[in-house]
């Protein structure tokens, strides 16, 4: 690990558990800190560390500056969304509609300071049968689609697991299951495990603002699932994903949790191994205390150290990867004829502007996507070895996720060699 990584990792272990780190920030010397700040920014976790950052004498002035003025954008973000979610909350208060918020601020909840969390839109869950109702009533409220009338629109034909909106510059999707990537059993388990939960809903605060979220066990599944389902679809995992799941071990998951609440629904979803991998994991790089935590240990730790390096690489929601690599993640997450032709088409749905002025179009959407596909490996250096690479990247991600063990997604990796 280059050792601007390690330095990264050093920041955000002191900043997340400064209760247990009695040695305090060091004063690194030779160390690049643009590309430190850079990489940070890169995995949306920049604010987390900005207080032990402004500590260090090496930093440059005008990195300070700057990273300062990163966090104080990053936070008053996240106080603008906060206010979005609240008045959603209350409307759906006044209108008998129980809901949750998934990720966002039910992870936030257990990070030391809320605010440095990055948030980018408010993700929240009714129930099937309230799903109409939801859509309805914020759009009669001066909700409109996030992604324009004709996404919008087909998403709500096609019955999406959920359809995104805006109101006031924040982004809410309103979902009704979240996206299946594992075995149709599998997911039909989770998703009435979801609807489930909304009977017992549990209310949180961070500051003034006041939310509803699940049971911690169920809530600390959906952090576990949201990084699988990165992981089978088209885009990646970062550091932020991460380490929302590490601050729910560290508040929640100690050895007793694990067996007798945690276990058995992490078995039940096929997440067990993934489980154990992010937390050792964590635990290695992330500065995750092992007092209390001991039911990760038996992870492989060269596979931890893999999928921190690929972490690294990915940036948040595949970021940094997508620029070099879309023919990778194509290849990656076409198991089948079917999917890739589903694949194709959605992401010309997608990235095919014209379609707003002009939807009988639509249809050859797929198209439209190969041949964006196509252009960009024309114009690179060496086309030919290109493609190569693509599908050489492509092998080790399955490979990768394989070792994972999870559940319908590693029987989808096998299908799609």
């Amino acid at each position: 690990m280059k050792q601007e990584y390690k330095v990264i990792c050093r920041l955000l272990s002191v900043s997340l558990f400064p209760e247990l780190n009695v040695q305090k920030t060091k004063d690194f010397n030779d160390i690049d800190w643009e590309q430190v700040f850079e990489e940070m920014k890169h995995q949306t976790i920049a604010a987390i560390p900005i207080e032990n950052v402004m500590k260090v004498s090496s930093v440059p002035s005008d990195i300070k500056s700057q990273w300062m003025d990163y966090s104080f954008y990053q936070v008053g973000t996240w106080t603008r969304i906060m206010a979005g979610q609240n008045e959603l909350v209350q409307l759906l208060l006044e209108n008998q509609i129980p809901a949750a918020i998934l990720k966002g601020s039910s992870a936030a909840v257990a990070y030391p300071k809320p605010e440095y969390r990055t948030m980018g839109d408010v993700d929240f869950i009714v129930r099937e049968k309230d799903f109409e109702k939801s859509y309805r009533l914020m759009i009669a409220n001066g909700y409109t689609f996030a992604k324009g009338d004709f996404l919008g629109e087909l998403e709500l034909k096609k019955k999406a697991h959920h359809i995104e909106l805006v109101k006031n510059g924040v982004v809410f999707e309103l979902h009704r299951e979240m996206s299946r990537i594992q075995d149709k059993e599998t997911e039909d388990a989770f998703c009435a495990l979801l609807q489930e939960g909304l009977d017992h809903i549990e209310w949180n605060r961070i500051e003034q603002y006041l939310f509803p979220m699940y049971p911690k066990e169920i809530n600390g599944l959906i952090l576990l699932k949201h990084i699988v389902q990165h992981l089978g679809a088209d885009e990646g995992i970062g550091l932020r994903q991460i380490i929302d799941w590490e601050m729910f071990v560290h508040q929640n998951l100690n050895d007793y949790f694990w067996e007798e609440k945690f276990r058995p629904l992490a078995e039940r979803a096929g997440l067990e191994n993934a489980a154990m991998i992010f937390t050792r994991m964590c635990q290695l790089y992330l500065g995750l205390p092992e007092n209390e935590i001991t039911w990760c240990m038996k992870a492989d730790e060269q596979l931890c150290r893999v999928w921190m390096d690929a972490i690294i690489g990915m940036g948040n929601f595949g970021r940094k990867a997508k620029k070099e690599d879309e023919g990778a993640l194509v290849l990656y997450r076409n198991r089948n004829i079917f999917t890739l032709a589903g694949s194709l088409q959605r992401l010309g749905l997608q990235n095919w502007k014209a379609l707003e002025k002009h939807r009988w179009l639509s249809p050859f959407a797929w198209f439209y996507q190969i041949c964006r596909y196509l252009r960009k490996v024309v114009f690179r250096k060496s086309p030919v070895k290109s493609i190569k690479r693509d599908m050489e990247k492509s092998k080790a991600r399955k490979h990768m996720v394989e070792r994972l063990q999870i559940k319908g997604l590693q029987d989808a990796a096998h299908q799609g060699k």
